[in-house]
């Protein structure tokens, strides 16, 4: 009845009752008067008393094991908890020094460039390389931002309108450089509403059809970024398909992984994908990745209903 604070109590009584007892059998005391029971009438008392005590100490026996293995399973669930966060802290300090700084330095190099005498074809030049370290740099805050969103924010459940998100998605991405000649296809039904989160459900889209139009294949013509669905009475399922870059099956398991890039010349945060995951694991989610290089990808994202 005490908890572990109280364990001196706790003793002090248990210690109060046994004393009690061995005063019993080595004294002939008590404080009612001498009664002279049968002898069948004992037996079947203490058979009663044994039933009950050995009864109720097995159940609090139980309850006390039950109890214990839960409090480990908590602690163990905590400590790998507490492990992964301090990897990804070791990981985010180090990669966020770098990748804050590096847009920085180059924009400041590019501006020591400027300086110079230089003609005004070549100063537009060094501003669209500004725009762009600049716009990097805008792009991974936002990335951390959701980030730590996503670890620290609530679920909410609202109705979400899919064909809506999604078009406005793409009315917001489609006149970067990259999405210039991106075909989008929006196979969704314009009645499609699902009850889910709807801020979380956007930060997934958003970095799926971002990543489709960031790494699409610049020797093909007719490129483009398609998103369909599929619904079941549990759960429905959303695919975002393009016919890009592909991703090499060795990397399948890697790019979810917070930080990680292909190639060095990649201009990601190497976030999105693990930001992708993550908000999905709050909203019990499952993602799964079709692909093939030369040809495409396809990101499949699971979501109950």
């Amino acid at each position: 009845m005490f908890n572990y604070s109280q364990k001196r109590i706790a003793i002090a009584f248990a210690t109060f009752s046994f004393m009690l007892f061995a005063f019993s059998l080595v004294q002939d005391f008590s404080l009612l008067p001498y009664r002279n029971y049968p002898h069948n009438y004992v037996q079947m008392n203490q058979l009663i008393n044994f039933t009950v005590a050995f009864s109720v100490s097995a159940m609090t026996v139980y309850l006390l094991i039950s109890l214990n293995h839960y409090t480990a399973i908590q602690l163990i669930q905590s400590n790998n908890q507490l492990k992964k966060l301090n990897d990804e802290l070791d990981r985010f300090v180090y990669s966020t020094s770098h990748d804050l700084r590096a847009p920085l330095l180059s924009v400041l190099g590019l501006l020591k460039l400027a300086e110079g005498n230089v003609d005004e074809k070549e100063m537009n030049r060094y501003h669209r390389m500004m725009e762009s370290r600049l716009s990097s740099l805008d792009k991974f805050i936002k990335d951390i931002t959701d980030y730590s969103r996503n670890n620290r924010l609530q679920i909410v459940n609202e109705n979400v309108n899919l064909f809506s998100l999604t078009t406005e998605i793409w009315e917001s991405l489609q006149y970067s450089a990259d999405a210039q000649d991106i075909k989008f296809i929006n196979d969704l039904p314009s009645n499609l509403i699902v009850a889910n989160d709807g801020t979380r459900l956007r930060v997934v889209l958003s970095n799926l059809i971002s990543n489709a139009i960031r790494y699409h294949d610049h020797r093909k013509e007719n490129k483009y970024v398609k998103v369909y669905h599929n619904v079941t009475d549990s759960s429905f399922t959303l695919h975002v398909e393009d016919n890009g870059q592909g991703i090499a099956p060795e990397l399948h398991s890697k790019i979810f992984e917070m930080f990680y890039r292909g190639n060095e010349s990649s201009q990601g945060s190497g976030l999105g994908l693990h930001i992708v995951k993550e908000t999905l694991a709050r909203l019990s989610g499952t993602i799964q990745l079709c692909s093939t290089p030369r040809q495409g990808s396809t990101f499949s994202i699971s979501v109950p209903k």
